[in-house]
């Protein structure tokens, strides 16, 4: 969490705690004030859930790194959660994709996966993050490997095959922009 907040300062962005709405829906927001001063507002009571917080917090630094303009994040249980689009909604994919690179990158994930993580909830407890945001990074995975490889990965769980992993992920096409990473160590 301390390197998040860290990639926020070094950014310029100010982090506040808040109560969002009166039904703890909204988790996250990232906006500009009239000052143009980049803010990412988080529901006061997100520490509670450190790993969703986490990811909330991941996401919406993302949506300062890729350029939209705003986002609500709102809770549908307390490990899942779900965008609202304000702006546009490639605005909110390219911001779900960033954060999941963020917090799980190719390479750390690859190695994860040949070092026995086979399941969504062994990947989600190695880098301290919700079980969704495993889920949206294999999605993205499958995506990337598609358009990079021309590989039509049937379902995620084919995503854990080694051979796969060793032979076809090609990761410096797979990691995206390569820009920031942040793990749980």
């Amino acid at each position: 969490m301390e390197a998040l907040r860290r990639l926020c300062v070094d950014a310029g962005i100010e982090l506040e705690y808040v109560r969002l709405t009166n039904s703890g829906r909204i988790l996250g927001w990232y906006f500009r004030a009239w000052d143009g001063q980049p803010v990412i507002a988080l529901d006061k009571d997100l520490p509670r859930y450190p790993r969703l917080e986490r990811c909330i917090l991941a996401e919406e630094f993302a949506h300062h790194e890729t350029g939209a303009t705003g986002s609500l994040i709102y809770r549908i249980s307390d490990d899942r959660y779900q965008s609202h689009q304000i702006d546009r909604a490639r605005d909110e994919t390219r911001a779900l994709r960033r954060a999941a690179e963020i917090l799980i990158p190719t390479n750390e994930l690859a190695d994860a996966i040949l070092s026995g993580c086979t399941s969504i909830d062994d990947l989600a407890n190695r880098f301290y993050v919700v079980p969704d945001m495993v889920k949206r990074r294999l999605f993205f995975l499958r995506q990337d490997l598609r358009r990079v490889q021309g590989l039509r990965v049937l379902g995620i769980n084919d995503l854990f095959s080694p051979v796969l992993v060793e032979n076809h992920w090609g990761l410096e096409g797979l990691e995206g922009s390569g820009r920031v990473a942040v793990t749980s160590s």
